[in-house]
Parts: C-alpha cells; sequence; structure tokens
C-alpha cells in the first residue's frame, strides 16, 4: 500500500492548487466585506461590482470544492477505500498470513 510520504508526494500539485484556492477565495470574502462596508457607509456600490465579487466567489469556491474532491479520492484509492482501487497483494498476503498463523497458535495452545 502508498505509505503517507508517498501520498502527500503524488498530491504535491493538488495540495498546491488547494492553497492556491483558499487564498484567493480568503481575498474575494475580503473584498465582499469591503463592499458590505461601503454599503453600510451609504456609499453607491454599483451592481457590475457586486456581481464581479460574487463570479469571482463562485470561481474559487468551485476550484477549492473539485480540489478537496480530487485530494479525497485520491487518498481513498491509496487506501484502498474505493471499489476500483488497484489491490495490494503484498497487504493482502500478510494479513492473511498474520490470521493463519493466530489459528495455528490457537490450535497449539488447545
Amino acid at each position: 500500500m502508498t505509505k503517507e510520504p508517498n501520498v502527500l508526494g503524488e498530491t504535491a500539485r493538488a495540495r498546491w492548487i488547494l492553497q492556491q484556492s483558499e487564498t484567493a477565495l480568503e481575498d474575494i470574502l475580503a473584498a465582499f466585506d469591503l463592499i458590505s462596508e461601503r454599503i453600510l457607509e451609504g456609499e453607491d456600490v454599483s451592481l457590475a461590482d457586486i456581481t464581479k465579487a460574487r463570479i469571482a466567489l463562485g470561481q474559487a469556491r468551485t476550484q477549492l470544492i473539485e480540489e478537496v474532491r480530487k485530494y479525497e479520492e485520491r487518498i481513498a484509492r491509496d487506501r484502498g477505500l474505493v471499489a476500483d482501487a488497484p489491490l495490494d497483494f503484498d497487504a493482502l498476503r500478510e494479513s492473511i498470513g498474520r490470521k493463519l498463523d493466530r489459528i495455528r497458535d490457537a490450535r497449539e495452545a488447545t
């Protein structure tokens, strides 16, 4: 099975994009805060400004969700938690061997 350091290496790009998405999302939320403050202070905020901020927020959110989904899918596949994950025959062999050893030990103890 893939060990955690390899998983980290294989998902480096996804993690980087996820970090970039988080940064973009934080920037957009800060922009929404500024727009909100301007509205509360009585300024006239154009619909175009609100629309641009909303579209940017949607794009950053979509990218963030997609990267999280890809990362979770990769981790689940690497850990054999999905149906189409490749089988790790070495891990299976070890698991079966341990179970057989326990059965043999139990039989010898009686």
